[in-house]
C-alpha cells in the first residue's frame, strides 16, 4: 500500500492521511486534545448494475474507544473521453484532480460533527 501524511499541525493537533492499495483509496483524519478523534474513509470505485461508475464511501469515526460506523454513501462518476478525465458527480462537481482534497474536506467535516454535538448536548443542561 502506498501512504503518505500530507500535514500534521501540532498547534490543533489535527493530521491528515492518505493509502492507496489495488482497488481501494482511503483519507483519515486525526485530531488529539482532551480526546482522540479520527474519521477514515474508504473509497471503493465500483460499477453499479454493471454500468455505472460510482464510488462507495465507507466511513469510520473513533472517539477515544468508541467506534461508529455510518452507512456506505455513493458518489456518482462520469467520465469525459475527450479531456480524459472523470469528475463527481456532486453539487458542484468535482473533477479528478481535486477529488483527494474532497474527501479529506468530507472526513474533516464529520470529524467535527461529534464536537459540535458534544457542545450542543452540554448546553441544554
Amino acid at each position: 500500500m502506498l501512504a503518505c501524511r500530507l500535514r500534521q499541525d501540532s498547534g490543533s493537533g489535527t493530521g491528515c492521511y492518505i493509502g492507496v492499495n489495488e482497488s481501494n483509496a482511503f483519507f483519515r483524519v486525526e485530531r488529539t486534545g482532551v480526546c482522540k478523534t479520527a474519521v477514515a474513509l474508504k473509497v471503493s470505485p465500483e460499477l453499479e448494475g454493471g454500468e455505472r461508475l460510482i464510488f462507495r464511501v465507507h466511513a469510520v469515526t473513533i472517539i477515544d474507544t468508541s467506534v461508529h460506523i455510518a452507512p456506505a454513501g455513493v458518489v456518482p462518476v462520469s467520465y469525459d473521453s475527450s479531456r480524459n478525465q472523470f469528475t463527481m458527480e456532486t453539487v458542484p462537481p468535482v473533477e479528478e484532480p481535486h477529488m483527494a482534497e474532497f474527501f479529506l474536506a468530507r472526513a474533516e467535516r464529520a470529524l467535527d460533527e461529534p464536537l459540535k454535538r458534544n457542545v450542543r448536548d452540554q448546553s441544554h443542561h
